[in-house]
């Protein structure tokens, strides 16, 4: 993480890292639900390590991992029933953080229902009601916060982004996700290099699980200018997505229009 994300992360999480501080300063009797954390950014950006790093180093009650699959049920009350279900079982553990990845595919705004969504409003709702309730940690995350229900924004007591590393992010994920047993050496110039590229960690990982995997493959010892080939080919794929997924969502906006 940068300074400045790790500063955010860790201020949304001083009532469990300065407790004592926190009841001394009756920070508690303003709120009385835990901390319920939005994190937002792109895909591959640490997410869910942040989350599993706030479970088990700085909550330290463990995780559970809420999905769409918890429930589903079309049995009007069966879908409030089990998400209280949930919620009940974490804090009977001890008060488990509790991560929902991928939030917006759970809470979306209501207001967007049609006939045949109608029975998601029971998830939502109820949903919105146990998190506010929870009196542990809850962590949200999402690539697509513009189709959040904006009543889960009441309930939040941070929202933060988590950006595409900058270079020296990059350049420490890159040394970091290098096997030490790995054949190629890059020098620090050569990492330096890398950085220029914009990779996200998950990115990163796969930019040396697939070289390396052609390597073995062809019998062939890794090579930098081959890395970095393979590295600028994943950032260009990439931005050709991103380039097509905006052209498709400006035509859908136009017809809507």
């Amino acid at each position: 993480m940068s300074p400045a994300l790790e500063d955010a992360v860790m201020n949304a999480v001083a009532q469990y890292t300065k407790l004592a501080q926190w009841k001394k300063w009756g920070l508690h009797r303003i709120r009385k639900q835990g901390a319920a954390i939005l994190l937002k950014g792109p895909p591959g950006t640490g997410k869910t390590s942040i989350a599993n790093y706030l479970a088990l180093n700085i909550r330290k009650k463990g995780i559970k991992e809420l999905s769409f699959a918890d429930f589903g049920s079309h049995v009007p009350g069966e879908n409030s029933r089990q998400i209280r279900r949930f919620f009940e079982d974490a804090k009977e553990n001890g008060g488990m953080t509790i991560f929902l990845d991928d939030c917006e595919a759970v809470l979306w705004d209501r207001s967007r229902a049609g006939g045949s969504a109608m029975w998601m409003l029971e998830v939502i709702d109820e949903l919105l009601v146990q998190i506010g309730k929870y009196h542990g940690l809850i962590i949200l995350g999402t690539n697509k916060d513009e189709l959040l229900d904006y009543a889960i924004y009441r309930r939040l007591i941070a929202t933060i982004d988590v950006p595409r590393p900058a270079p020296p992010e990059r350049f420490r994920l890159w040394q970091d996700k290098m096997p030490p047993e790995f054949p190629l050496k890059p020098s620090i110039e050569q990492y330096d290099r890398l950085a220029t590229l914009q990779l996200t960690g998950a990115e990163i990982e796969n930019v040396i699980i697939d070289y390396a995997s052609m390597c073995l493959r062809k019998n062939k010892r890794p090579m930098f200018s081959q890395l970095y080939e393979y590295a600028a080919t994943n950032v260009d794929q990439r931005l050709a997505m991103e380039e097509k997924r905006e052209e498709l969502n400006a035509k859908a906006t136009a017809q809507q229009d």
